[in-house]
């Protein structure tokens, strides 16, 4: 991809965008409000800007979707969408590489209340790579970052499937799920060669080029109370996607319409990939002899699109005051989703080529997941953590120009909140610039700032 300005446009009325597809309501997955107005691509792509949905996807993305909503209990579009594009990014690992020569890797969140049908996102993909004899590249919750790290050095490509994850997140003290292993699966995601950790007296698992995706849902108010500042500054956040769901009634239950001929006839496209030239595998993030697989080709149009896109949100993040991170991150999970769409496409993963509609389908994912996010953030901070925060922040406050005295802070909040949480908490209002740490004489005081507020 380029990083220069993209030339200008044509303008929308001479220009196809494919606005054949903005003329059927039936291809997007929305509400009322679609077919959006022909010419959207030529607004914002920001949260902040017009509303606009998401396309149904195109070839394999579509098929694997149809094959979770098959055994939906309850219509999820978002949820069962971002846990189509996961597998799909699976499947396809060793097959293709982004423009870049990136891995396809895509780590997505779905959040929704309990009982509202996540279950289809979570189980359908378990049961499409059984069907496959693909068992091998499911993960589960894993118990240490070196459980992790000897899974994808085992084998570089993996999906792993989690379902409530806000429990373990809100656990970290206790758990290294959320202390550990959280955090490995953002570092892995970038698909650069990954040095294990290894420790005294154990082995290294190293993984080169690793493909590791992953959808993990959970009910909204935990993972809020479970998610920090900190989290979305440090980059982590950022390389989820974030997809909602809705509360469901249950007479909003679906009645399940089983295809045993569509289902059959995906499970033999798939396999006829695995079987196109016994060379190939569709398990491994490189071909034989370790070299990358090929890269996708991309038209003019749909780089330029890109492009733009990328340049309107990192415009947005030097803009914002708190967050920006999330922008700049949205560019390059953009790129991995329109090849992913693009390869399910084509006659064959290897044969990709963005165009104009893998670009929009991509673009219109990432606002969606923006749109999310931002509802996100404000749920993190209306939480118990917030109050929290509050009344440490209050406290200092009290002490005026003076500061307080580390010790003396520790006292008066050593009842209510552990070491870990204390340093937690006052390290995010450090982060948040609400307060700061500086050593008068032998001793730390914390400073309140003016002027500032959570």
């Amino acid at each position: 991809m380029t990083k220069s300005k993209p030339s200008s446009l044509p303008p929308v009325s001479t220009y196809d965008y494919g606005t054949e597809l903005n003329d059927e309501a039936d291809t997007y997955m929305g509400d009322g409000n679609c077919p959006v107005p022909v010419g959207w691509l030529e607004g914002p792509f920001l949260p902040t800007g017009s509303p606009f949905n998401i396309r149904r996807p195109h070839g394999l993305v579509n098929k694997v979707l149809s094959y979770i909503e098959r055994r939906a209990v309850f219509d999820q579009p978002q949820l069962n969408l971002f846990s189509a594009v996961v597998t799909c990014s699976t499947l396809m690992a060793g097959k293709i590489s982004t423009p870049n020569g990136d891995v396809l890797s895509i780590l997505a969140m779905g959040l929704a209340p309990s009982s509202a049908g996540k279950d289809a996102g979570v189980s359908s993909p378990k049961e499409l790579l059984v069907a496959l004899g693909l068992k091998s590249l499911l993960l589960g919750k894993q118990g240490s970052k070196q459980a992790l790290e000897k899974s994808m050095s085992a084998n570089p490509t993996r999906l792993m499937i989690l379902d409530e994850v806000g429990h373990s997140l809100l656990s970290a003290s206790k758990c290294q799920f959320a202390s550990q292993v959280a955090p490995t699966i953002t570092e892995i995601w970038n698909g650069k060669h990954y040095l294990g950790s290894g420790a005294a007296g154990r082995e290294t698992w190293d993984c080169e080029r690793p493909n590791l995706s992953a959808y993990v849902t959970g009910s909204p108010e935990l993972v809020y109370e479970a998610s920090s500042d900190a989290q979305v500054s440090d980059g982590g956040l950022p390389r989820w996607l974030l997809a909602r769901g809705e509360r469901k009634d249950i007479r909003e239950k679906l009645e399940r319409e089983e295809d045993v001929v569509a289902d059959q006839a995906l499970y033999a496209e798939l396999q006829a990939w695995m079987t196109s030239t016994m060379s190939e595998s569709i398990f491994t993030a490189t071909t034989p002899g370790g070299a990358k697989p090929p890269c996708a080709s991309i038209t003019k149009e749909a780089e330029e699109l890109l492009d733009l896109h990328e340049m309107q949100y990192c415009d947005y993040a030097g803009q914002v005051k708190q967050h920006g991170e999330l922008y700049n991150k949205a560019n390059q999970v953009a790129i991995r989703v329109a090849t992913i769409h693009a390869a399910g496409r084509a006659d064959h993963p290897k044969n990709a080529k963005i165009e104009i509609q893998d670009a929009q389908f991509a673009i219109e994912m990432i606002g969606v997941s923006m749109r999310n996010y931002t509802e996100f953030i404000k749920g993190m901070n209306t939480t118990e953590r917030s109050e929290n925060l509050e009344e440490i922040l209050e406290i200092i406050r009290k002490y005026g120009r003076d500061g307080v005295n580390h010790s003396e802070l520790v006292r008066k909040i050593a009842n209510k909140f552990v070491q870990k949480q204390r340093e937690e908490l006052l390290n995010t209002l450090i982060e948040s610039r609400c307060i700061i740490k500086q050593a008068v004489g032998r001793s730390t005081h914390y400073f309140s700032v003016p002027g500032t507020d959570l």
